[in-house]
């Protein structure tokens, strides 16, 4: 269990850092453009990180995974300085967009370790661990906002979120070095016919895509929602984002047991987004009511929490450490996700009321529902 340690606390931290900042986000580039530019530089900062995943498995062996966590991890400390300081347009898009394009690539350095420190009959143990790691941090990071974010003044919460980032530069040194000296075999492209033609990984793949674009939607556009149109302060958001992020530290320790001993993962990702579905619905219709808001968005997230260990533990069950392009291609939807909910977003919002957008949302959820159910389960 010690092996896990590095990887459980740098993810933690890692977490906290960017869950701190990524509530907040839409409305601090709301002080500088348009809703339409703010999804704009989404889209942007999306491509990016399609980009740097697209050769990560090359960079993982020019660098070393070791040492490629210390340069992704630099500059994403220099981002968040920046976007801290940012008072000019251009200096918050410039800075916004390379915080988007690199901060997600620090977490496919940690899928490498993890990967390849698991045992494939305890994937669905040691992945539910490490996602509930990650999402106590999530759950704890809008209690920051909440503190610290007074009158749209977010340098505090940028600032608290730079030094969360100081412990990973020095527990990335407890990595194990066998993991940055073996061979990734890269390939000289990503292995998309491959992917394709396993039928597993690939709807396991689109599955993840519907989630986290639920993810994308709702980091987006549900706290300018909240705060712009019905008039929520910080404080009361922050205290309810944490509310609806506690069953992300409840359920996916216990439901990735449920799934490696009796049951397998199809039928948690099915009830999953079922769950979503229901409540995503309901929410165009809630009134100005902080309990009814809280109650609608813990249960979405009961779903989502369900889906995520799920749609994590069957993919890496189907694959192992070495198939660095494979997995190039399962994280490549959460980039993807942001690109398509901030495009679509961007485009709908001018022919629709802004709380229709929990209907497009309930329409994307019903799409993975379908592609879940012809899915081999694992037991």
């Amino acid at each position: 269990m010690l092996q896990f340690i590095p990887v459980y606390l740098s993810g933690f931290f890692l977490s906290l850092h960017y869950a701190a900042v990524v509530f907040v986000n839409s409305s601090f580039l709301g002080q500088f453009f348009s809703p339409e530019i703010s999804s704009f530089l989404y889209v942007l900062g999306a491509i990016g990180n399609i980009v740097l995943l697209a050769y990560v498995s090359k960079l993982l062996n020019f660098f070393g995974a070791k040492k490629f966590f210390y340069v992704t991890l630099i500059i994403d400390i220099g981002a968040i300085l920046a976007l801290a300081f940012a008072n000019t347009p251009i200096m918050a898009a410039i800075s916004f967009i390379v915080f988007a394009s690199v901060s997600l690539i620090i977490y496919y350095v940690l899928d490498v370790f993890l990967e390849e420190i698991t045992n494939n009959d305890r994937t669905g143990e040691i992945r539910g661990t490490y996602l509930t790691t990650l999402n106590l941090a999530v759950a704890l990071a809008p209690l920051l906002v909440a503190m610290f974010v007074v009158d749209s003044d977010f340098y505090p919460i940028y600032i608290i979120s730079l030094f969360l980032l100081s412990p990973l530069l020095a527990i990335g040194l407890w990595f194990k070095k066998e993991v940055e000296d073996k061979p990734h075999h890269p390939p000289t492209e990503l292995p998309w016919r491959r992917w394709w033609s396993n039928d597993s990984v690939r709807r396991i793949t689109f599955a993840r895509l519907v989630l986290e674009s639920f993810f994308a939607f709702m980091v987006i556009y549900s706290p300018i929602y909240l705060h712009t149109i019905l008039g929520f302060q910080w404080q009361s958001i922050g205290v309810m984002f944490t509310i609806m992020l506690i069953p992300f530290v409840i359920f996916q320790w216990p439901v990735g047991e449920l799934a490696d001993r009796f049951y397998g993962e199809k039928e948690f990702i099915i009830g999953g987004f079922i769950f979503m579905l229901t409540m995503l619905v309901l929410m165009p219709f809630l009134g100005k009511s902080i309990f009814v808001w809280t109650i609608i968005l813990f249960v979405s997230r009961v779903g989502a929490s369900i889906v995520e260990v799920s749609t994590e533990s069957y993919f890496f069950k189907q694959i192992d450490a070495t198939d660095t392009g494979t997995i190039s291609i399962f994280r490549l939807v959460r980039p993807t996700s942001l690109a398509i909910a901030a495009s679509i977003g961007a485009v709908i919002l001018n022919f629709i009321s802004f709380e229709k957008i929990f209907f497009v949302v309930a329409i994307i959820v019903a799409l993975g529902l379908r592609e879940v159910l012809p899915l081999k389960d694992t037991l």
